[in-house]
Formats: structure tokens, C-alpha cells, sequence
């Protein structure tokens, strides 16, 4: 049996098991839960990850899989296929919960690698404040490795350790110091976008995972100094107004336009206004006109006696009358 077992894990090897990697122990405490993440060949970036659990690789029950969610709620995978990276968590964990198999299926033999979990009543002998920390990029993340004996290192998943006080992993610096209250303290420094991965904290023999998120960094908001020019108020470079000259120019002109039309709309109204009166005094002249004779009366100067004694005269015809004288 130990031959055959001996013979399966060569042909394994050779038909890419090892395509996948994980860490290997992780201490835990009962109830709790753990989030492990799992790295594999970006060739299989395509394929069914899933979640086996048991000691041996032919005798592993399915637990959860991407294409097949848990219901029981104690199992849950992710797939960050950017990254080629699948996740499974396992929540509200038992003392028997012991080994599990990170797993790619495939045509024939699948791929997989083992891990195995400490759970324990009390408290674990290494373990993180937060599996999770988020960082900006240029700044820096500290994540506590809290242990009871060992001494710590950093490593990043599918990448190197830092062993030493201080070191590189990719382009962020890594600073391990170490106290003696059982904690040491990691912090990464010069964060770039591309360390948002998973690390995780090493004693030798335990290992505890831990996600950095690399989050925008958002810039801080700052009054506009108000400075009094004799030219319009630039940002340094000559190309922009400021903000509060803007506004103040946008409502001149909001202001102008709402006087100009005040004062159009007045004008038409008066104007309006106007016309509507001299139409009226028209309609009512025009009807005053109709069935009205208008005649002109011409007074005559009074006369005085002697114009009158002179017109009198100019009316009398005078004659000479001559006594007949008989013959």
C-alpha cells in the first residue's frame, strides 16, 4: 500500500499537483474562523477550485466549491483570478477540524496542495490582530504577529521571506521588530499597487495569513487661501480661476441677466400698457361721433352807434325832390 501511495504522489507530481501552493499549518482557536488562500498556475485560471477535507488525498470529502456554494454556512470559497489566487474560509471552527486540500480540478488528475489547522480551546501560539489590513499606495501597513516562542518572519505568497530585521519584498520595505512580550511587529513601507497580496507571518513550523488591500489614497481637502491681486486669482501655474472667483462671476451675470429681463419685461408691460389706453380713448371717441351734426358758429363783433349810424347811412337812398313849376 505504502508503494502504491509512493508511486501515486511521483505520477502526481509529474501531472502538476504541486501547481498549487498554500501554507501549512495554522494554529486557530475553537469557534473562530480562518481565511486561507490558495495560489495555483494562472493556466488554470478557468477551472472548478474547490475544498476537500480529510488527512489523505483519495479519501477527502467535497466541502465547498466555485461552482457549488456551501449551504451549511461553515464553508465559503472566492476566486481572484486576476491574481490566480482562490480563497476559502471556514467559520465557527471545531477542535476536530484538522486537515484540508486546496484543489484545482482538471481533466485527470487534479491539482492540490494540504493544509493543516491548529484549533485549540485557548489561545493560539501565533496570531494576528486582523487577517485583513489596508494600505495606500506610498504609505505603510504594521501588522502585530502575536507568538508564544519562535522568531518571526514575513513572507508573501508565491514570493520570498523576509528572514532578517529588515529587507525587500518586490519594491515595499519590510522592518521586523521584535519585542519581548511575545510580539513583533511587521511594517511594510513604499507600498505600491502591486502589493496588495497575501502574506503571512512565519515562526518555522506555524503560519498565520494575512491580506493587505491596497485602497486609493484620498487626498486631503484643504481651504483655498483667499490672496488679494490686482489680476485674476490663479493656482500658481496662470491657467485656473479659483474656485470662490468663479462663483462670484457666475452670480454677477446670474444677477445681470435677471435685472436685464426685470427691466425688458417693465418696458413691455408700460408699453403694452400704452397702447391699450389709446385704443380705448379711440373706441369711445367713434362713438360719440356717430349721429352728431357739428355746425360752426361765427359770433359778430358788437357795433358801436356810429358804426352803426354808418351803416345805416350806407342803407338810405337820398333824392332831390324839385317843385313842379307849371308853364
Amino acid at each position: 500500500m505504502a508503494s502504491c501511495l509512493g508511486i501515486f504522489f511521483f505520477v502526481a507530481g509529474l501531472t502538476g499537483i504541486y501547481s498549487v501552493f498554500t501554507i501549512r499549518k495554522v494554529p486557530v482557536k475553537a469557534r473562530g474562523s480562518i481565511t486561507i488562500p490558495c495560489l495555483y498556475d494562472s493556466s488554470y485560471r478557468d477551472h472548478v477550485k474547490y475544498l476537500c477535507a480529510g488527512d489523505s488525498w483519495h479519501s477527502c470529502v467535497y466541502k465547498v466549491r466555485t461552482n457549488k456554494p456551501d449551504s451549511s454556512g461553515k464553508f465559503s470559497i472566492s476566486d481572484d483570478r486576476a491574481k490566480s489566487i482562490f480563497t476559502v474560509t471556514i467559520n465557527d471552527l471545531k477542535v476536530h477540524d484538522s486537515y484540508f486540500w486546496c484543489i484545482v480540478e482538471r481533466n485527470g488528475a487534479d491539482a492540490g496542495e494540504q493544509f493543516q489547522l491548529s484549533v485549540t480551546e485557548n489561545a493560539p501560539t501565533l496570531s494576528v490582530s486582523d487577517q485583513e489590513v489596508n494600505g495606500s499606495n506610498g504609505q505603510s501597513v504594521t501588522i502585530g504577529c502575536h507568538h508564544t516562542s519562535g522568531v518571526v518572519q514575513w513572507c508573501k505568497l508565491g514570493s520570498s521571506c523576509v528572514k532578517e530585521q529588515s529587507g525587500l519584498i518586490g519594491e515595499a520595505r519590510v522592518k521586523i521588530n521584535a519585542s519581548d512580550h511575545g510580539v513583533s511587529m511587521v511594517m511594510m513601507s513604499g507600498l505600491v499597487p502591486n502589493s496588495s497580496d497575501w502574506y503571512w507571518c512565519d515562526t518555522g513550523d506555524l503560519q498565520v495569513p494575512v491580506r493587505v488591500n491596497m485602497k486609493e489614497k484620498v487626498q486631503p481637502t484643504t481651504p483655498t487661501p483667499q490672496v488679494t491681486t490686482s489680476g485674476p486669482a490663479t493656482d500658481g501655474h496662470g491657467s485656473r480661476v479659483s474656485l470662490d472667483s468663479i462663483l462670484i462671476l457666475l452670480g454677477l451675470l446670474t444677477f445681470l441677466v435677471m435685472a436685464t429681463f426685470l427691466i425688458w419685461y417693465i418696458l413691455k408691460r408700460c408699453k403694452q400698457s400704452q397702447e391699450e389706453s389709446r385704443d380705448t380713448t379711440r373706441g369711445s371717441d367713434a362713438g360719440c361721433d356717430d349721429g352728431v351734426t357739428y355746425s360752426t358758429v361765427v359770433i359778430k363783433k358788437p357795433q358801436t352807434i356810429d358804426e352803426t349810424k354808418a351803416k345805416a347811412d350806407e342803407d338810405v337812398m337820398y333824392s332831390t325832390v324839385a317843385p313842379y313849376r307849371s308853364t
